[in-house]
């Protein structure tokens, strides 16, 4: 999998959600220097870490690797 994959979902996912960088990093308990850097597509991400995401989120983790569609629709989880 490459990276790349999460970055626009990723961005595109909190910026729908209002969330910030920070408060990402905040509740996912990393730092916000390591989402900066799953968002620019220069370092992996472990299947924890892509569990934390996608519940702050608010997606289904599969949701993180399918690019965004046209209509900016998501999925809630739960």
């Amino acid at each position: 999998m490459n990276p790349r994959q999460l970055l626009r979902p990723i961005s595109g996912a909190s910026g729908m959600s209002g969330i910030s960088q920070e408060q990402l990093a905040h509740d996912a308990g990393v730092d916000r220097a390591y989402v900066s850097r799953v968002e620019r597509a220069v370092t992996y991400v472990g299947l924890e870490i892509i569990g934390k995401l996608a519940s702050i989120l608010e997606v289904d983790p599969a949701e993180l690797f399918q690019r965004p569609s046209r209509s900016g629709s998501r999925t809630k989880v739960g």
